[in-house]
């Protein structure tokens, strides 16, 4: 069957033409400032303010490169599909809530969620898919985000160990993408039915773990980037036929349509705004899921290496670091969330904010510690003009007076990550795979 046939099995035959034809054209493209890092919204004067997501903004990707941006580099936004900004949106997340995306990468809805916590709360971002993974990693880093745990496990790992842990949980399931269709091409050809079908079990199977990994009265956002109701409407009923939660109906958002048969979800399409679509629904959590004891991480780090650390926060830095929250993994050194969680048995990509590596008998910072940084932190801070910041981010070595040192890199105040001084020659420490030419 094909998917403009299969569309109309549910949906009126002239809306899904309506929907065919919105899918031909351009789409809009959209940034969500980082609320941590950015001091001037002016930077985006020009741009059109989004409808409903505070402080986000709508760009025509062929007018504005701001994906090559110096300041995308320091993590001043995130450019996300407009749609998916609305799900952490609607989450009501509290400041010190406990996190959990569960198929996390990119890291677009993570990230988002990280903004509404202080230290008191706590970020899990799982991807299943190791590559994946690693973008969602890079990602979480390059935003500055400090209370975070990166995992890349099988859901059903998760599940077994944070059973009944957390006050929020985000699903945004694998999906069939028909909401992506004009952005991928390579997406709608890959659609079939078989494959709507496959995905539908699958998000079944998920749907029912996340929902074990919720507090009594802790929410689940499910959300797709598809339109068919297998995947959507169904998946939902899955879970309140099997467990005893219940719907949260969404607010009213312009222009957006009721789930069908589920009027508490929301359906964004195409048909109605520049962009992409997107399923979401709310559920409470009204089971009693036991919680098991987890005893956090105890700090393991030798005395040798607590050495080499303090040695350079005290030449280096104007901070100071709890030691029971250091922990060492091989020869990196992370800074575990004030209210981490253990993460014994699991496949671990970072575990906080990863301060640095032990190489020989010194300490090297890390440029997640640089990015999370302000820049009162560090003693020295270089401030770049518009030459050096090209050569710093194509990875040069070049000459610039200062003392010798470990050294913050700064370009219009903002932290672009870090270098060691050596006899006023920069020694280039910008992490080899992000090095690129960048507008400025």
């Amino acid at each position: 069957m094909k998917y403009a046939d299969f569309l109309k099995t549910y949906f009126p035959e002239d809306f899904v033409d309506q929907l065919i034809k919105a899918q031909e054209g351009e789409a809009i493209s959209g940034l969500r400032i980082n609320r941590s890092k950015c001091h001037d919204l002016g930077l985006f004067r020009m741009l059109e303010k989004h409808p409903f997501v505070k402080q986000a903004y709508l760009f025509d990707k062929n007018i504005h490169a701001f994906g090559k941006s110096v300041y995308h580099q320091a993590g001043l936004y995130y450019i996300q599909e407009p749609s998916a900004m609305l799900v952490a949106e609607l989450l009501n997340i509290k400041d010190d809530d406990y996190v959990l995306d569960l198929c996390a990468a990119p890291g677009g809805k993570a990230t988002h969620a990280a903004q509404f916590l202080t230290e008191d709360g706590l970020l899990v971002a799982n991807d299943y898919n190791y590559k994946r993974a690693l973008a969602l990693q890079e990602n979480i880093e390059r935003m500055g985000i400090k209370n975070a745990i990166i995992l890349n496990n099988d859901v059903k790992k998760l599940a077994e160990k944070y059973q009944g842990v957390f006050n929020k949980v985000i699903l945004d399931a694998p999906c069939s993408g028909e909401g992506m269709f004009r952005k991928s091409e390579e997406v709608s050809e890959d659609w079939s039915l078989e494959k709507v079908h496959r995905l539908a079990k699958l998000q079944k199977e998920l749907i029912l773990k996340a929902y074990t990994l919720l507090k009594k009265g802790g929410i689940l956002i499910y959300s797709t980037c598809t339109f068919n109701p297998l995947e959507n409407e169904e998946v939902v009923k899955e879970l309140l036929t099997k467990t005893q939660a219940s719907l949260i109906s969404l607010p009213e958002v312009p222009n957006s349509k009721r789930g069908l048969e589920l009027k508490e979800a929301l359906r964004l399409f195409p048909t109605d705004y520049p962009w992409e679509g997107h399923f979401i629904a709310l559920l409470r959590c009204n089971d009693e899921h036991q919680r098991f004891d987890l005893k956090v991480n105890k700090s393991n780090i030798d005395n040798q290496s607590l050495k080499l650390f303090n040695d350079f926060v005290r030449l280096n830095l104007n901070l100071s670091f709890d030691k029971t929250r250091l922990y060492k993994i091989q020869n990196s050194l992370y800074y575990q969330p004030k209210n981490s969680l253990n993460t014994d048995q699991l496949k671990v990509l970072r575990l906080g904010l990863k301060l640095g590596d032990f190489k020989s008998k010194h300490f090297v910072p890390s440029h997640s510690l640089a990015l999370a940084s302000q820049k009162k932190d560090w003693q020295k801070v270089l401030e770049l003009n518009k030459e050096e910041t090209q050569q710093y981010l194509k990875g040069l070595t070049f000459t610039h007076q200062a003392d010798d040192g470990y050294a913050l890199v700064t370009y219009n105040s903002y932290i672009l990550g870090f270098a060691k001084i050596v006899q006023n020659q920069l020694k280039n420490h910008y992490p080899k795979a992000l090095r690129r030419d960048v507008i400025l």
